[in-house]
């Protein structure tokens, strides 16, 4: 297994005067915990390029890429990690603290998005990768959202595709909110299969209108909150209904958030609260049947939030390790 990390895109979002708890730490503890204990050999550090505006349009739409690279990259920022309420005021966010630009922070997110097409590369022939980063799986066709301005996750397997590395691939989903962009993105793709296992309520499935957040994925597994004693038994069955009911992928990308974890700090985590034991139960679940398919697996970060979550991840890598 090779842990890819990079410094300069280990986000601290209040450089930017944004008020959401994606702390810095996160990432950072887990590659200097590794380097720490194993040595510096067990983290790869690599620099980031940039994804071109061709492979933004084998994901999103027209109309959205020219508004985030050109004409509009402030709100699409703003609009992405929420930070208008619906009276049109700031929410969670002080531009007055603001160290940098937003231009700046779109400029990482195009770098971090390049990292996770380069990890899915490194997997097809490491077999196992670790990203430090990535899985921006709220993000849809039409713009940003959920913390996500771009979907990496499907950007990343269609630029290998147009590369004719790939055919197809499966999206394994843990993070505590629904795949909702990942399924919008991809519900007429044949190629990419998905699985979300998420709360059966709350962001973003609170939102009552009809409309693509709502999207099912190939295989959804909605947990409720008084259900939260059945999440490994609905995950083993769900993973057993992928592998039984679709076939083999080229690669497959696991959604790893922390998110579920009970020591996650974001309110819209709280309907699931799984214990460390649990959580490293839920990985292994999944990695042990990619490894038995011999299928190459490349693992993202995604969504968790605050000072504890570090120990999901690398209480998982250590084991694999």
């Amino acid at each position: 297994m090779k842990v890819l990390y990079n410094r300069k895109l280990d986000l601290d979002l209040a450089k930017w005067g944004i008020e959401i708890p994606l702390l810095v730490s996160r990432a950072y503890r887990c590659q200097e915990f590794l380097i720490n204990k194993y040595g510096k050999e067990s983290v790869t550090h690599l620099e980031a390029e940039s994804l071109s505006e061709e492979d933004l349009l084998r994901c999103h739409d027209k109309n959205f890429v020219e508004r985030l690279l050109r004409s509009d990259t402030d709100n699409e920022i703003i609009s992405a990690y929420e930070l208008k309420d619906s009276a049109g005021n700031f929410h969670r966010y002080n531009p007055q603290n603001a160290k940098y630009s937003l231009s700046k922070l779109m400029k990482l997110n195009l770098a971090e998005a390049w990292l996770t097409y380069k990890a899915m590369s490194f997997s097809l022939t490491s077999k196992m990768i670790y990203f430090l980063g990535g899985g921006m799986h709220h993000a849809m066709s039409f713009g940003g959202r959920g913390f996500c301005v771009i979907n990496d996750i499907v950007i990343g397997i269609r630029k290998l595709q147009a590369e004719n590395l790939i055919k197809s691939a499966w999206v394994i989903d843990l993070d505590a909110h629904k795949g909702d962009g990942t399924a919008e993105l991809t519900k007429n793709d044949e190629t990419i299969t998905t699985l979300s296992i998420h709360m059966a309520k709350g962001w973003p499935l609170d939102q009552l209108e009809d409309g693509p957040w709502h999207t099912a994925s190939s295989i959804d597994i909605p947990i409720l909150e008084n259900e939260q004693y059945k999440y490994i038994e609905k995950l083993s069955f769900g993973l057993k209904q992928l592998k039984d009911e679709f076939e083999r992928p080229d690669i497959a990308i696991v959604v790893a958030g922390s998110d579920p974890y009970e020591k996650d700090i974001l309110p819209s985590t709280a309907l699931l609260k799984l214990n460390k034991s649990e959580m490293l139960e839920r990985d292994m679940k999944v990695y042990t049947m990619l490894s038995d398919l011999n299928i190459s697996q490349t693992w993202l970060m995604s969504g968790g939030y605050g000072p504890n979550v570090w120990e999901v991840y690398t209480q998982f890598i250590e084991k694999i390790i």
